[in-house]
């Protein structure tokens, strides 16, 4: 089943998986954290007041009330409007490796503590692990501004390739690349 054909489930049926994949405490921990960062969201601890979600630009450069869909970003977490073509998302544009010489893995012991590599510890031990875009640790927000992207796979995203120096701009933070325009606009003509 493709994600057009869950998101378009009747919404009890969707409260209902939920649910269920939210007895998985991994799951459960993602569904909060994303939760507790969308206007309104019901956990004693956020508000919509928390949540800072700014009028879409124009070309012009005049803001607008967005009007599309309240979405979260694949690359960031962050919430946006899928109508936003704003480069507002910070992220990395290829995944963590282990970083064996970390000193968080200092003590580490396999025969104890499991294998140093695994989906729990770039989520507990970020530092123990280094992004291959940018050679930053696990703690780093991101080397690359961009605009968001849906789950849906709107907006574009470079999965594994730097881009190329016609397709970014530099920053003033050091190691940081900027995704032009034009680049995202030819991602979305081709879809």
């Amino acid at each position: 089943m493709d994600i057009d054909a869950i998101v378009n489930q009747p919404e009890q049926n969707l409260r209902i998986v939920m649910r269920a994949l939210c007895d998985n405490p991994k799951f459960r921990s993602r569904a909060a954290l994303l939760l507790s960062k969308l206007p309104g969201a019901i956990d004693g601890k956020s508000t919509a007041a928390t949540v800072e979600l700014k009028d879409v630009d124009t070309k012009n450069g005049r803001k607008r009330k967005p009007t599309g869909n309240l979405q979260i970003c694949i690359q960031c977490d962050e919430p946006f409007y899928d109508d936003d073509k704003t480069k507002s998302c910070w992220h990395h544009y290829e995944e963590m490796e282990w970083d064996e010489e970390a000193s968080t893995w200092d003590d580490w012991d396999e025969r104890c503590h499991g294998p140093c590599d695994t989906s729990a510890n770039r989520r507990d031990n970020p530092e123990g692990f280094v992004f291959l875009c940018c050679g930053e640790d696990g703690t780093s927000d991101g080397c690359v501004w961009g605009r968001h992207r849906a789950a849906d796979g709107k907006r574009g995203k470079y999965t594994g390739e730097a881009p190329s120096e016609g397709e970014c701009d530099g920053d003033e933070r050091s190691g940081v690349i900027e995704i032009s325009d034009e680049d995202e606009d030819e991602d979305e003509d081709e879809e």
